[in-house]
């Protein structure tokens, strides 16, 4: 027993000592206290205590704050591709806030509109200048405050930085206002929308395909051509324009019989005989712009034009011009195949087939025009000249309803042709006025400058008649100018010459009608003439071909001596 107690004793003596510790926590209270024990994990834990209290009291303010900014306030958003933010821009440019603000953007962009904008001192009267005006415009990354009917807006455009994956830098405005309902930002928008178009109203917007977004982009406006300076054949503009108005006037009529509320017109015909002028001409008259479908736009395929022709808005003129020479390989419905390199090696076994070109095809263009998502509402004119080429599939009534052929200009097209550039500038009189007037027509065409032109020949007659050009045109009454135009008529081949070709002459002599007359015969024989060298050297001389025997002694040419 004593020595087991022994054992015991020296065994407790010779171990070392352990402190002990402190029992595992049951609770939170006791969790802290045990944390707590370590030595310096109490400002460490009291360090991260006070920062997480600071954060979320942070967070929770800006929640609050959020949902009252919310309540109080509303945020609208523009993108720079969508037509609002046109409206917007065009709208913010006529603030008068702007001519006090201390940072804004100077731009000469138009946005569409075609009104003048805050000119630069002394701009205006100042000849040679250029007559582009300048828009005082939100600054980037700036925040600017106006006021519109009593309610304060918070406006802010940004624009994001380029990089290797977007080339181009996108433009956002964003305007907050101090309302709680939607009709402040409704106002605020129906007179943007009302702005804008007061500024377009004398001008048509044209639209072309934007390849980031798959997206129409805003390209300019032109100003709307009157119909009557479309010179055509007797009744030609009068029925597309009647056909094209009774067509936007019937959407009920094609939805009560499930008929696809769209129309196609076809224009071909024989270059320069005024099928893009007439298309231009409609669009005004229709009030409608004009959407530019290139079917050879580079990265243009099937699926792109699916969507872009399903974004058409209602009530809009879609233009695709040249349709015939506007596919890679022609109109075929057959995929194009990929070309055979035989100028080089061929490729070793198992490589993969090249790529074919990327494009539109046929079928991809009639599924776009009238597919299940094509849009409805939209007017579409196609020109070619080369109506032969077109495939039957393309041109049946439903995608082309109404074909118009153009021709080579008559006489009497250009009688009134003659009449546009000339317009009466007095009212007709009586024979005795008409007889004191005669002398004054008769010394306008025997004048030295027109007898000086008329003795020069070739470029030196057509630099006198574009400076005679800078003076004014003649007076002439009605029954002069019917008079001139018929005899300038008589002059031209009857389907020989292009409407482009004969406004080209009288260009020339835009202020000389009399001058115009008179170089009418001259200027026939140079534009024939013109032809038939161009035609020479299009035609190809055969060449006799070489015998690849070498000539016998008896067909040796002896040597001269």
């Amino acid at each position: 027993m004593a020595n087991t107690t022994l054992l015991s004793h020296g065994n407790s003596t010779g171990a070392t000592s352990v402190p002990s510790l402190p029992p595992m926590p049951t609770d939170l209270a006791s969790l802290w206290t045990f944390l707590y024990s370590f030595t310096g994990l109490g400002d460490w834990a009291k360090l991260f205590l006070i920062g997480g209290a600071i954060e979320s009291i942070r967070r929770l303010m800006s929640t609050i704050w959020t949902y009252i900014l919310d309540m109080f306030f509303l945020s609208a958003e523009f993108e720079e591709h969508e037509e609002p933010y046109n409206w917007m821009m065009v709208w913010l440019s006529k603030q008068p806030s702007w001519s006090t603000a201390r940072s804004i953007q100077v731009s000469t962009h138009r946005y569409g509109q075609s009104g003048t904008a805050n000119l630069l001192p002394g701009e205006e009267g100042q000849p040679g200048d250029s007559k582009k005006t300048v828009a005082y415009l939100p600054a980037h990354n700036r925040t600017q405050y106006i006021w519109f009917k009593r309610t304060w807006l918070q406006i802010s455009r940004t624009e994001t930085q380029t990089d290797m994956y977007n080339r181009y830098p996108e433009q956002r405005l964003q305007i907050s206002m101090f309302t709680r309902g939607h009709k402040t930002l409704n106002d605020l928008l129906l007179e943007a929308k009302r702005a804008y178009k007061t500024e377009a109203e004398d001008r048509i917007n044209l639209y072309v395909a934007d390849s980031r977004y798959n997206e129409w982009s805003l390209t300019g406006c032109r100003p709307k051509r009157p119909l009557s300076s479309v010179v055509l054949d007797k009744g030609v503009k009068e029925h597309l324009l009647a056909d094209a108005r009774d067509f936007m006037a019937s959407e009920k009529w094609y939805a009560e019989r499930g008929i696809p509320w769209r129309r196609g017109y076809l224009l071909h015909g024989c270059p320069g005989s005024g099928k893009t002028s007439l298309i231009h001409a409609l669009a005004g008259e229709l009030n409608l712009p004009i959407y530019v479908i290139s079917l050879a736009k580079r990265g243009l395929d099937d699926s792109n034009l699916n969507e872009l022709i399903s974004r058409l808005p209602s009530r809009s003129l879609a233009l695709m011009e040249d349709i015939d020479a506007a596919f890679y390989r022609g109109l075929t419905r057959e995929p194009p195949q990929p070309e055979q390199n035989t100028s080089g090696p061929p490729p070793p076994p198992g490589a993969p087939p090249p790529a074919s070109p990327q494009g539109v095809t046929l079928s991809g263009l009639l599924g776009a025009i009238d597919g299940v998502t094509a849009q409805e509402g939209r007017i579409l004119f196609a020109t070619t000249n080369k109506y032969s080429a077109l495939d039957p599939a393309l041109t049946r009534p439903g995608r082309l309803d109404i074909h118009i052929e153009f021709e080579l200009a008559g006489r009497w097209q250009a009688e009134e042709l003659f009449k546009c550039f000339f317009p009466p500038t007095m009212e007709d009189e009586s024979e005795a006025d008409e007889d004191i007037l005669e002398p004054l027509i008769d010394f306008d065409e025997k004048s030295p400058i027109i007898e000086h032109a008329a003795s020069l020949e070739g470029p030196q007659r057509l630099a006198v008649s574009f400076a005679d050009n800078r003076e004014p045109c003649p007076p002439m009454t009605a029954g002069e100018v019917s008079r001139l135009a018929k005899e300038f008529a008589d002059r031209i081949p009857e389907r020989e010459f292009s409407m482009a070709a004969i406004q080209g002459l009288l260009m020339q002599y835009k202020t000389r009608p009399h001058l115009a007359i008179e170089e009418t015969a001259a200027w026939v024989e140079r534009e024939r003439r013109r032809r038939t060298d161009a035609e020479k050297k299009d035609t190809v001389v055969p060449v006799e071909k070489i015998p690849s025997t070498p000539p016998t002694t008896d067909e040796k040419i002896a040597p001269s001596p």
